[in-house]
């Protein structure tokens, strides 16, 4: 027997609570899940806020650098938080940014985001991901 009463569950006598467990989701979990070539051929990153919380963006955190890109090893670009699409700070959300840079043979992308940890996050250690795209085969 199963019932739905304001928020918990009653499941064959356990109670079960639907809020998160204290302090889980109190903080935002972003993370980069992606990083893909365009049609256009420009590498965009996949990043996400998995959690349900939103994040408050204050005057300070908007200078804060909010994605870093690196090409081959070498840092080529970065997003600061008042340039990104503010729907990332909603609670599970999903945007993508489309950076300048276009694919060429064997290229490592290396994106990580808030590289500076102006955002604190109930997990760091999703906040990077790495990619090598394979040479073109002709």
């Amino acid at each position: 027997m199963m019932r739905k009463r304001i928020g918990v569950w009653i499941l064959a006598g356990w109670l079960v609570s639907l809020l998160p467990a204290p302090g889980r989701e109190s903080r935002p979990n972003l993370l980069i899940s992606d990083i893909s070539v365009l049609d256009n051929d420009f590498i965009a990153v996949r990043l996400e806020n998995r959690a349900n919380v939103e994040v408050a963006v204050s005057d300070s955190l908007r200078q804060k650098v909010f994605l870093a890109v690196s090409i081959n090893g070498v840092l080529r670009a970065v997003y600061r938080v008042k340039y990104v699409d503010p729907t990332i700070f909603l609670g599970r959300s999903v945007i993508w940014i489309q950076t300048s840079f276009r694919l060429s043979p064997g290229l490592n992308v290396k994106a990580v985001v808030d590289p500076e940890g102006a955002i604190a996050e109930t997990d760091e250690a999703d906040n990077t991901l790495e990619k090598t795209f394979a040479p073109h085969v002709f």
